[in-house]
């Protein structure tokens, strides 16, 4: 069953955006059944079939939304996070143009209902033909329920109103292919597909799914090079950003403090809609093909955990001169792998590809665990780029054992950890701190706030990335 979102505060906006389509003379018509809008709807997200997608853009940006755009075959979205509902609002918005029939984008554009509200609605007849034409020729089919709902409403229509769907079918720049199996669909008693169908819709997914530019929060750079006008995006990103950039937040924290579970929360919600990018920084996870195992071999031979500051036997000076070439070679090796990541997801961000999540972000050397002399090139992390902002978790050391026993930590050592984070965020800015006594929905609910207010002050004006304090 698809969950009932609520607007909340957030209603007047959408309220305010679709009369102001109405008022520009703008052509839309919603794509599925939302009688309760614009108070709420179910489902993930609020399709949009526009003349204008461009023009629907600006006006969404205008009345407060935040917008992505992406591939130029994917609509452009509009979101927004309700802070009554708790739940982040998003509307696909797709031009006519992105749609392959265009029989049937005119006929939803030019067929509609205004029964009991002011908005575009589709009707029955124009609702079923684009179910259907997204299930079974866009292959967005997931199970049998979808197609149950749709013959349910085909069980509603009259004689009259079948006979429309059954002209508008035969009229459709569709192959005769799909032509058949939607006709026959409709004439079956139950409303099931063949099997050789269900095997069509799922190869075709599954070529869906190779080509996504982003699933669980990683970017699928195969699907990014085979896509033409997103590597347009990020080559143009190079020069100039877009009309509609995103930010990048570094999220961290000592260990257990919950940067995971807010970025796997994050992706689960209907935010998921928008594919944020989920990277993580650890320095043991290189993603250079060649230096992961340069890095294996390096590593065997090099002390890298040795304490190489303070007071020094003879015998420390000698391993010192040793392990000085292994060593630096690591730390720059670890130094420049981190940085593609930083300035290929900076790119993403720039071009409004979606919202970057840093995770485990280069800091930790910087907490005071390696503080080095002063006037050090070590630790190389102090020269690390920014992301557009901090969202710093902290946590209780007591809660930081109990969650992370396999860690080994002493309280002493946590203690520490936990003074040393929070002197070190005091020197930056901006910076989200999500306080120690904050539950996970507290912590969620002010998190997402955070994003979508900087997702708006990226959009709105010139943004610097975050910074040291003077």
């Amino acid at each position: 069953m698809n969950k009932t979102i609520e607007l909340g505060i957030e209603s007047h906006r959408l309220d305010s955006t679709l009369v102001a389509m109405s008022k520009e003379g703008i052509k839309y018509t919603f794509l599925g059944d939302y009688p309760d809008l614009p108070y709420s709807y179910s489902g993930a997200d609020i399709d949009l079939l526009v003349d204008c997608d461009k023009k629907v853009a600006e006006l969404f940006h205008l009345n407060g939304w935040s917008i992505q755009a992406t591939s130029n075959s994917q609509p452009i979205r509009g979101f927004i996070f309700s802070d009554t509902s708790k739940e982040w609002i998003v509307a696909d918005i797709w031009d006519k143009s992105k749609i392959q029939s265009r029989v049937i984008a005119d006929y939803l554009l030019c067929n509609y209902n205004q029964n009991d509200t002011r908005y575009h609605n589709p009707t029955n007849e124009g609702l079923i033909i684009w179910k259907l034409y997204k299930y079974i020729c866009l292959a967005s089919l997931r199970n049998d329920q979808q197609l149950a709902k749709v013959f349910k409403l085909w069980e509603k229509l009259d004689k009259k109103a079948r006979e429309k769907v059954y002209v508008l079918l035969s009229s459709c720049d569709l192959s005769d292919y799909y032509k058949k199996v939607m006709s026959d669909f409709l004439s079956t008693k139950d409303g099931e597909l063949e099997s050789y169908v269900w095997n069509n819709i799922r190869k075709k997914r599954e070529f869906k799914h190779r080509n996504r530019l982003v699933y669980d929060g990683d970017i699928k750079l195969k699907a990014v090079l085979k896509n033409y006008s997103v590597v347009k995006k990020l080559l143009t990103a190079m020069i100039k950003k877009s009309k509609y950039p995103l930010p990048m937040f570094g999220v961290v924290g000592n260990d257990g403090a919950g940067k995971s579970l807010f970025c796997n929360s994050l992706k689960r919600s209907t935010f998921y809609k928008t594919d944020p990018v989920h990277v993580n920084m650890k320095r043991k996870d290189p993603i250079l093909p060649l230096y992961k195992y340069i890095r294996r071999g390096i590593k065997r031979i090099s002390r890298v955990s040795m304490v190489r500051y303070g007071k020094k036997s003879t015998l420390d000076y000698v391993y010192n001169l040793i392990d000085f070439i292994p060593f630096w070679l690591i730390e720059i090796g670890d130094f420049f792998d981190r940085y593609i990541r930083y300035q290929f997801c900076k790119l993403w961000a720039k071009a409004g590809l979606g919202v970057v999540l840093f995770e485990r972000y280069p800091t930790d050397r910087l907490r005071g665990e390696y503080p080095g002399p002063k006037l050090s090139l070590f630790p190389l992390e102090q020269y690390f780029p920014m992301p557009d902002e901090f969202i710093f978790f902290d946590v209780e050391p007591e809660d930081s054992m109990m969650r992370k026993p396999e860690d080994g930590h002493s309280l002493e050592e946590l203690i520490e950890k936990r003074h040393n984070y929070l002197k070190l965020m005091e020197k930056i800015d901006p910076v989200t701190l999500i306080p120690a006594y904050y539950n996970r929905e507290e912590a969620y609910l002010k998190c997402c706030q955070s994003i979508n207010r900087k997702c708006r002050e990226k959009q709105e004006y010139d943004t610097k990335l975050a910074q040291w304090k003077s």
